[in-house]
């Protein structure tokens, strides 16, 4: 399997069994490396394509798909790193050996197809042309004669674009899945050079290793709901490794910061230090009452960390990066990238100010936080 850091995550098989509360927090991850989508959260992360019938039901996200087309709902959090794991566990109500059921055409005319199929999405595209796809359909071998007949999984890769579909791989399973109307887990591990698939009912088995080129841009995972199908999704999970663009350690120090500072001109630049918060205390923690210096760059500005580290402080050096501010449109307000206490980047959703030269605000909107330092002249030795 791919090298995931251990502690990445924990996957329970029952969403009776588990409640995770996750902190997207300043003082330990950004965005978090495990991101859970289930009744205890909400399925609000979730998006469907149009088309999908979507609603709760109790403690499930309830799909129907009476359409002739494969349709997907994916999680609105963009993938821009890799590895990733993705997993969902699912069940097709619409899987019985001797049913049909009713699709409808582009013209409204009734159709009924049999074994539908569900399964997950994984690197699709912003726009949904190119993705690829693990799709589970039960059959049997011989419907019409009990005596002979077998009922079995099949597992597909599937590789979909925007003018056909590719299998890359398929395989039978009848043992470790169930054939009827219980719950199945299905699961990829996209690394670099790659896949992974692997599905089970209760305990996941390997069903395909491939070799796989990594897809350039953001991409996004989700759960399959093929024609026909009428899916219960009761978990979706992305689970990320540390981010590699950790401890970034710049050529500043605090003697050439403050020679730099006693030339520049430029308001925003100079030594800033922590003066106040206003934090969502379940999402955000504040890692350190920080000193941090704002440089000047081409497109912004650099923040980088002084001192008053107080999670990890033994991995903060003076000169780390900390943060960078990209200039907007708007006079004062910039797009922030702000490194956590654990180096990981905040890359999404935040925003930074300057009121008067002399306050800067470090905005979080998603997470109703907000961070404040006041600028000085020089920071105590």
């Amino acid at each position: 399997m791919l090298n995931f850091v251990s502690q990445i995550f924990i996957i329970c098989m029952t969403s009776r069994s588990f409640f995770i509360f996750l902190l997207l927090a300043l003082s330990i991850q950004a965005q978090g490396f495990t991101r859970y989508t289930t009744i205890h959260n909400g399925f609000a992360s979730l998006e469907h394509a149009d088309g999908l019938q979507t609603h709760i039901d109790g403690n499930f996200l309830l799909c129907n798909n009476e359409t002739m087309n494969d349709l997907c709902v994916t999680d609105t959090l963009t993938l821009s790193s890799r590895p990733y794991r993705y997993q969902a566990r699912m069940n097709n109500e619409h899987n019985s050996p001797r049913r049909s059921y009713t699709v409808f055409d582009g013209n409204g005319k009734r159709l009924k197809v049999s074994s539908t199929a569900c399964g997950i999405v994984f690197d699709m595209n912003d726009n949904g042309t190119e993705y690829w796809a693990a799709v589970m359909q039960c059959e049997n071998s011989n419907v019409n004669d009990d005596m002979t007949d077998n009922r079995y999984m099949s597992v597909a890769l599937i590789h979909h674009t925007l003018t056909q579909m590719d299998t890359l791989a398929t395989t039978r399973l009848s043992k470790g899945v169930s054939l009827g109307s219980g719950f199945n887990s299905i699961q990829v591990e996209a690394g670099d050079g790659e896949l992974v698939i692997s599905v089970g009912a209760e305990e996941l088995s390997e069903v395909f290793r491939i070799d796989h080129v990594s897809p350039t841009g953001k991409v996004k995972a989700g759960c399959l709901v093929g024609a026909g199908a009428k899916v219960k999704i009761e978990r979706s999970v992305i689970a990320m490794p540390p981010n590699t663009l950790n401890h970034e350690m710049t050529q500043w120090t605090l003697d050439s910061l403050k020679k730099h500072f006693e030339q520049s001109s430029d308001p925003a630049e100079g030594f800033w230090t922590y003066q106040d918060r206003d934090l969502e205390e379940k999402w955000l923690r504040l890692g350190g009452r920080y000193t941090l210096a704002i440089v000047a760059t081409a497109s912004g500005y650099d923040i980088i960390y002084i001192d008053g580290a107080e999670t990890r402080s033994e991995a903060w050096k003076t000169g780390m990066l900390k943060g960078r501010m990209t200039k907007t449109i708007f006079s004062s307000h910039y797009d922030l990238m702000w490194v956590d206490a654990t180096h990981e980047p905040i890359t999404q959703d935040a925003y930074a100010s300057i009121e008067n030269g002399v306050l800067l605000t470090l905005k979080f909107p998603v997470y109703k936080s907000q961070i404040r330092l006041s600028k000085i002249l020089t920071p105590q030795e």
